[in-house]
């Protein structure tokens, strides 16, 4: 399974494509705005095309069976389309719920929070369930649960209507568009903070600051061994002129003795 990193790159409506159905099942990349609404797009096209045909056979064969008491061939083509339709929603519902999990983590939403997000999205089951039951007890003591099945729905609905909001601005946001600089523990659980690993630089917009930097190194390491050379080379000329003094030395003490012993034998 290939892990999709589209940041700091301009995704072309192919490279979309081809990153979206390479990372089939990776939940754990980023995709860059332009990299899920070109998907978004094409897709939402091709099902709107397939979707047209399909009215336009369910009328037709409603209208022929209007005039002449059965259904004509259209309603072979309507049954096809919209099996066609389940299938290709079945397909593409993997990579697309994948798409979006690595476009709100490159808008800067947490792991946490997105989990949060698709927890919340499953909650309709139970809530339907508690709905209903909810009901049945207003029925019995309308004063009581009536008031509290109106919270409940009030509650729940403004939910929908904030994390939904924020599901949607994930989508569309720029890159890191919702990192935060602010120490707060529920703004910290769904959004990334300014310090945390997850947020990389962008490579198009330090580019130069890294090369500029990158060069004073290189000029720097340079320097610095262009004058460890100087004084190891120095540090050696001292070395070779000990030697030679001492060897002077070394000649001076042995000549010296041998003219002494001559003047005295010649004293002799």
């Amino acid at each position: 399974m290939a892990k999709i990193d589209q940041r700091g790159q301009i995704v072309p409506p192919k490279q979309a494509i081809n990153d979206f159905f390479k990372g089939y099942f990776d939940f754990t990349g980023y995709t860059t705005r332009a990299g899920y609404l070109w998907v978004a797009l094409i897709s939402t096209v091709f099902l709107f095309v397939l979707f047209f045909g399909m009215i336009v056979s369910m009328m037709e064969a409603i209208n022929s069976f209007g005039r002449y008491g059965y259904y004509y061939s259209d309603f072979g083509i309507l049954r096809f389309l919209f099996s066609l339709i389940l299938l290709v929603g079945l397909f593409l519902l993997i990579p697309f719920i994948a798409i979006q999990v690595r476009r709100l983590r490159d808008s800067g939403f947490t792991n946490r929070g997105i989990v949060a997000i698709y927890l919340y999205v499953l909650s309709v089951f139970p809530f339907a369930i508690i709905l209903s039951i909810l009901t049945a007890l207003a029925n019995v003591v309308p004063a009581l649960f009536g008031i509290v099945l109106v919270v409940f729905l009030f509650a729940y609905y403004f939910s929908w209507i904030i994390l939904g909001g924020l599901y949607f601005a994930g989508l569309v946001y720029p890159t890191n568009g919702f990192v935060i600089d602010i120490d707060n523990p529920v703004l910290n659980f769904f959004f990334r903070r300014t310090n945390e690993p997850e947020k990389e630089k962008v490579v198009y917009v330090y580019k130069s600051v890294e090369v500029e930097n990158e060069e004073k190194t290189v000029a720097t390491e340079k320097s610095t061994s262009e004058q460890t050379d100087v004084e190891e080379a120095v540090q050696e000329i001292k070395e070779i002129k000990e030697v030679e003094e001492v060897h002077e030395e070394m000649e001076t003490s042995i000549v010296e003795p041998s003219e002494k012993e001559l003047s005295n034998e010649d004293v002799e």
